[in-house]
């Protein structure tokens, strides 16, 4: 049995996130599923793991980790500030024509908390954002591509296929 858990949805992206991390450094870990439907982040047996009452918590033997505020974006944020993500975009393309990742030469942390938003992104009209800049669309089509992420959103159609069963 693995000494790592993750507690947390695969409908949250800070959940996503931190899958992302474990599957890229081919750690082992539980995956222990919240139902946040259902309210399960607010009950007496996880307020116990989090106190905060969200998603995901890290556990490595006896320490926990997790997030005190929420951390979920807003799609509708996303389509709202389509100005303001075009400019963090621009400023991401001039980082790539240093780089091949945004932080450095090789793919880091920087890169993998980006996941999620960007399988989101894409799947959106703000999707033409992304694309307009060269090398933003080849730094998303990369990240998006790792076998970690695949693994990821493997697990998340496993969970959405054994859902709808």
């Amino acid at each position: 049995m693995a000494v790592r858990k993750v507690y947390g949805s695969l409908n949250s992206p800070a959940t996503l996130k931190v899958l992302a991390c474990l599957f890229e450094h081919d750690l082992d870990f539980e995956f222990v599923p919240v139902n946040l439907d259902a309210g399960e982040q607010k009950k007496k047996a996880f307020l116990s793991i989090n106190p905060f009452g969200q998603v995901p918590v890290y556990e490595d033997g006896g320490i926990k980790q997790f997030a005190q505020n929420g951390l979920a974006p807003d799609q509708g944020v996303v389509a709202e500030a389509e100005a303001k993500l075009g400019h963090v975009l621009d400023v991401y393309e001039t980082q790539l024509s240093k780089f091949k990742y945004l932080a450095s030469d090789k793919y880091t942390i920087v890169d993998v908390i980006h996941l999620p938003n960007l399988q989101s992104l894409m799947g959106m009209p703000a999707k033409k954002l992304i694309e307009s800049r060269p090398r933003v669309r080849a730094w998303c089509s990369e990240s998006l591509a790792r076998p970690a992420w695949a693994k990821v959103l493997e697990m998340k159609h496993k969970a959405q296929a054994y859902a709808a069963s």
